[in-house]
């Protein structure tokens, strides 16, 4: 999907990233969405960043950002703009469409599916999203994301094996996420604080 540039677009780039540069976001992102409508779709992706986060001279506008992130979905950002749509309808309380969305980054040949799987754990796990067989989604799609180094996954499946009682299971799988070098990760296994990610 990555073509290359003219030399107009290169120069657009260059005016948008120092227009970003100097806190002139606004007029940044016109050059970005001129940019993506000129075939280079992935910068779209950096539009959609700017009206999701705010930024310099920008405030946040979430609806402009599921615009622009639909938008770049063409792109090599596709993952990524998946990942942003879907966490957008997560916050707003849109589960359905968060579900939809984290869905299909999970089948993605992606780095970026082991979050659509974790989200998804999340999802089934701690918002009731469905019925009582979501604990075994959670646990699947917790699972599969801990088979790609999730070490937020590890914790979710220690949070489950806790509450199911299974405490020595519950504290083997937060050592294994220590043992991923990962300084902030609490040996607690009743700390339910995956859920807050």
């Amino acid at each position: 999907m990555t073509t290359s540039m003219t030399n107009k677009q290169v120069q657009t780039l260059k005016v948008a990233l120092d227009l970003d540069k100097n806190g002139k976001s606004s007029t940044a992102v016109e050059k970005y969405i001129m940019l993506g409508k000129s075939g280079l779709t992935w910068a779209f992706y950096s539009a959609a960043i700017k009206y999701e986060f705010g930024n310099g001279d920008m405030g946040q506008n979430s609806e402009l950002a599921l615009k622009y992130y639909k938008l770049a979905l063409e792109s090599d950002r596709k993952a990524e703009a998946m990942h942003s749509i879907a966490r957008i309808y997560s916050m707003e309380g849109d589960f359905d469409k968060a579900f939809e969305y984290y869905t299909k980054l999970s089948k993605l040949e992606n780095p970026l599916s082991q979050v659509g799987h974790y989200r998804l754990g999340v999802l089934y796990y701690s918002e009731g999203l469905a019925t009582s067989s979501d604990l075994e989604k959670a646990i699947y799609h917790l699972h599969n994301s801990a088979k790609m180094g999730n070490i937020w996954a590890l914790r979710g499946l220690a949070e489950i094996e806790s509450k199911n009682g299974n405490k020595i299971r519950a504290i083997l799988l937060n050592l294994k996420a220590l043992a991923l070098n990962v300084k902030y990760v609490c040996v607690d296994p009743t700390n339910p604080g995956f859920r807050a990610l």
